[in-house]
């Protein structure tokens, strides 16, 4: 990290101008490390992080014939301002996706894709992991080609982000250890990921930008694609067939009874030839124990409040 941050700090790369391609790019790019480590999503932008495409000039894992996508990834907690907004399913993808068919083996790459669901996707703002995927194949396919391009020239690290630069495609950062280079992006209120500059995020992703198709444009939930922003269920209400607040923020037309079976579905597995009276009474035992592991909690913590206020200790500490 210290290496990456010496060699952000000696590139001296100039603004460059770059025109809108196909709801991607965005603005101008601004020198490379000039936005700090905790990248700032700006106003009215929820969600943003960095795309990692690998040259395929590092050591071990990161040894590849060609430059190949890494992955995309929300720079939250300490990397970043950006919320983790959970997805409407958490499931595994369950297919080989073309930009990650790299990996010399499908179940490498299933494996490899499960891991940068699990790390990375499920806080991205997707509706699932099918939705994540196809948005990094369709983000990283433009980049990789100008990567792909300087390689076969023989630039070097330096040489390939300022060629992205200069191609419209905005390095957040170079990491000279394993060899990639990160690109900055943001998601819009529908739900699409776009690469532009840092400073650009609020006009490409926070109500500046051009609306995609299959977005939020009539505040009402179809099936299969998201609806209107909300922060709880009351918001969905007066939307057209819309039901609830989906834990990704957005309304769905997916009902909550529906979810919570999905839900203890997958939390509660039982073997073959269990009855379905059985599966039932369980079920029922462990809603019975809870209530009852609740009633048990407060009547045990009403008596110690009032022990805490007669405590000696306590009126000494207050008179003090």
């Amino acid at each position: 990290l210290l290496m990456a941050a010496t060699l952000q700090g000696c590139v001296k790369h100039s603004s460059f101008e770059t025109t809108w391609a196909g709801g991607v790019r965005h603005g101008k790019c601004s020198t490379i490390g000039s936005h700090g480590h905790r990248m700032k999503c700006g106003k009215d932008v929820e969600v943003c992080g960095v795309l990692t495409l690998e040259t395929g000039e590092g050591k071990g894992a990161y040894t590849h014939p060609q430059p190949v996508v890494h992955g995309l990834w929300p720079q939250t907690a300490n990397f970043g301002t950006s919320d983790c907004e959970r997805p409407e399913s958490a499931a595994n993808p369950t297919k080989v996706y073309p930009c990650f068919d790299t990996q010399g083996s499908s179940s490498s790459a299933v494996w490899f894709q499960k891991h940068e669901w699990e790390k990375h996707g499920v806080c991205a703002g997707v509706k699932n992991a099918d939705d994540f995927f196809r948005q990094v194949c369709q983000l990283s396919s433009a980049p990789l080609q100008v990567m792909a391009g300087a390689r076969a020239a023989g630039q070097d690290l330096v040489d390939m982000a300022d060629q992205m630069q200069r191609s419209g495609y905005c390095v957040y950062h170079i990491d000279s250890y394993n060899k990639q280079l990160q690109l900055s992006a943001c998601q819009d209120e529908q739900g699409i990921w776009h690469l532009a500059d840092v400073n650009s995020f609020p006009q490409v992703c926070g109500g500046g930008g051009s609306t995609p198709p299959g977005g939020d444009v009539g505040g009402a939930c179809i099936t299969g694609q998201r609806g209107p922003r909300c922060s709880k269920d009351a918001d969905c209400w007066s939307k057209a067939n819309c039901q609830r607040c989906a834990h990704s923020g957005y309304c769905t037309d997916v009902p909550l009874t529906r979810s919570l079976s999905e839900h203890f579905t997958s939390l509660w597995q039982f073997q073959e030839g269990t009855s379905a009276s059985t599966a039932f009474v369980a079920v029922n035992v462990m809603i019975a124990s809870v209530y009852l592991l609740a009633t048990v909690t407060i009547l045990w913590r009403r008596p110690q409040r009032g022990q805490m206020a007669s405590s000696p200790l306590i009126q000494t500490d207050a008179e003090g």
